[in-house]
């Protein structure tokens, strides 16, 4: 949809940048031009960011495993494996981070806890083998799916004898493109002891974001979906 122009539109468009303002008409020019979408009859739509991917399980596999060498604990740093999208910066979508996390026998991913909200599914589980999300034990049997809602501490625990993958799904992308993220660890290595732990150091991006829903999930004890409770 055309509109008419002034003669010192070029210049009015100038003066707003230099104020960090722009006029809505910018974004009209980039529809008529079809720059970012395209027009369906009367409706505009955008093209949505990123592209169509596939991670194929044969390629992740066995880096999961080399990344065991190259990650030989996991105390320190959390051994998992972002998809990153080729048509996007970082992200695995425009709205959130996915990867497949691993962690050996005997091994603790270390308790910390963000403003972002996450899930995990699990793809190699054992009896042996539970999340602590806020003080609560899940266990992490094949299938089962964990529920980890913003700013609540958590840690994973594989005391079998077996390896341990599951799925991340985190609002990253939503969550830090909104208000940026607060990421909070702890030196003590578990949270079943305690759920506030003395002894901890902090690094703060931005600025912290609180939703509702975590609490809804906490008072309601749906923290976790269990596999044989629902096959």
């Amino acid at each position: 949809m055309s509109y008419e122009k002034g003669d010192d539109l070029e210049s009015f468009n100038d003066e707003l940048a230099a104020l960090n303002m722009r006029g809505q008409w910018l974004s009209d020019d980039r529809r008529d031009h079809g720059t970012g979408g395209a027009w369906k009859g009367d409706v505009w739509e955008s093209t949505p960011r990123g592209d169509a991917h596939i991670w194929s399980w044969k390629d992740t596999e066995p880096l999961l495993e080399k990344s065991c060498d190259a990650i030989p604990e996991s105390f320190t740093a959390r051994r998992s494996l972002v998809f990153s999208n080729p048509g996007l910066e970082r992200s695995t979508t425009h709205t959130m981070n996915v990867g497949i996390q691993l962690i050996k026998p005997g091994e603790l991913a270390w308790a910390h806890r963000h403003t972002i909200s996450a899930l995990r599914f699990v793809i190699e589980g054992h009896k042996d083998l539970y999340t602590v999300v806020d003080g609560a034990v899940c266990p992490m049997a094949d299938n089962d799916l964990i529920l980890t809602p913003n700013w609540q501490w958590h840690d994973h625990h594989n005391q079998s004898d077996g390896r341990a993958l599951w799925l991340d799904v985190l609002d990253g992308t939503a969550s830090t493109g909104n208000t940026g993220c607060q990421r909070q660890v702890t030196a003590l290595g578990s949270d079943i002891d305690t759920k506030c732990p003395g002894n901890i150091y902090a690094s703060t991006c931005y600025c912290l974001r609180r939703v509702l829903w975590p609490y809804f999930f906490r008072d309601s004890g749906l923290s976790q979906l269990r596999a044989d409770h629902v096959f």
